[in-house]
């Protein structure tokens, strides 16, 4: 029955306070990977209590843009089922998740170990700060 998290992550279970097990980790694996696609969560309002009034009364859509493959509509759609019981992982946990045809082609005995396709340069923060710290107010604490 506790409640800890961002309100835009929660769960239908959290938000109408009903208790909840394992299956609120797969919504928010399915809010995180849809914000990862869309830029923005699905069911986001102007404040957190619209916020959560849609995460338990607003069904799921998905935006025209940009274009994303069915599969991962697919995925996105069976972790936030409103019903815990009927949501992907809650029975099979992540082997379920991982078997999903989005995931096809994944090695997950070998994730760890694979080199990323891309892996982008650091950026130099240093030349940043170093050049406007003379403009800093000294009397200001920092924190």
């Amino acid at each position: 029955m506790s409640f800890i998290g961002t309100h835009e992550y929660l769960a239908p279970e959290i938000v109408t306070g009903e208790g909840h097990r394992n299956a609120v980790d797969w919504w928010t694996l399915g809010i995180f990977i849809y914000e990862l696609f869309y830029g923005m969560t699905p069911f986001k309002e102007a404040n957190n209590e619209l916020t959560l009034a849609n995460i338990v009364a607003l069904g799921l859509e998905f935006p025209k843009e940009p274009v994303v493959a069915p599969s991962a509509k697919n995925l996105i759609s069976q972790l936030l089922n409103r019903d815990p019981n009927k949501r992907m992982g809650f029975m099979m946990g992540a082997a379920a998740i991982k078997h999903h045809p989005f995931f096809h082609g994944v090695n997950w005995a070998v994730l760890r170990c694979t080199k990323p396709p891309y892996i982008p340069r650091p950026f130099n923060f240093r030349g940043i700060v170093s050049s406007n710290y003379e403009n800093c107010d000294v009397n200001v604490d920092y924190y």
